[in-house]
């Protein structure tokens, strides 16, 4: 084999090589196991790889494309989802969900009677209100078909039958959000607030949805 050769030789040895070590790197590196700088990034590897599960960091976090939620702002994702059976009593779902817009929602469902719902969210999109987030409250009842909106007067009535007025509704989800939500997150992520300070953000009621 002539010296020309041998160097070809190794010169090809050599790239296969360094081919199988970054295969090999690559391989073994798993994104999900470093915290990510901000929580979209993970969220948006996560939706690209079609994934739906905990995350490794914390299994308490599950990242869930719903792809038949569809808003004008694109696809929800579930960042946070409090399993069902770890809610306190008529708690139906606890979330926090996130879209791609950044915006930022933190979600209770209440079960005021075997048809009827109350839901409260608090909304919070600190790309472009970092100073502000929104309360609001709404209802709905399925009884006779299709979901049916409350009236605000059937809310209160709704929360009157468990002896909460809308104030008391109001508490008891920011103490939900405080104990089920925002502790967890911030277990995993940087955030601006935490269940004892909320920072600089000023909580804006929006009362009910006529």
């Amino acid at each position: 084999m002539t010296q020309t050769k041998k160097k070809a030789l190794a010169a090809l040895l050599g790239a296969i090589l360094a081919i199988i070590g970054l295969t090999s790197i690559w391989l073994i590196h798993n994104p999900y196991d470093e915290e990510p700088a901000h929580v979209f990034e993970e969220m948006s590897r996560t939706i690209k790889k079609g994934r739906r599960g905990p995350l490794s960091k914390a299994p308490h976090i599950w990242a869930t494309p719903l792809n038949n939620n569809q808003e004008s702002d694109g696809f929800q994702y579930y960042a946070y989802e409090v399993k069902e059976d770890s809610l306190p009593p008529r708690f139906e779902s606890l979330s926090i969900s996130m879209w791609p817009t950044g915006r930022i929602d933190a979600t209770l469902v209440y079960e005021a009677s075997d048809t009827s719902r109350v839901m409260s969210r608090y909304s919070y999109a600190p790309r472009s209100h970092p100073d502000t987030a929104t309360f609001s409250i709404s209802g709905w009842d399925f009884e006779s078909g299709p979901n049916r909106d409350l009236s605000a007067d059937e809310v209160t009535a709704a929360l009157a039958e468990h002896d909460m007025t809308l104030a008391d509704f109001q508490q008891l989800t920011l103490e939900s959000v405080n104990s089920y939500l925002i502790d967890a997150w911030t277990e995993v992520y940087d955030s601006a607030f935490s269940s004892d300070d909320w920072g600089a953000i000023t909580i804006v009621d929006e009362g009910l949805d006529e």
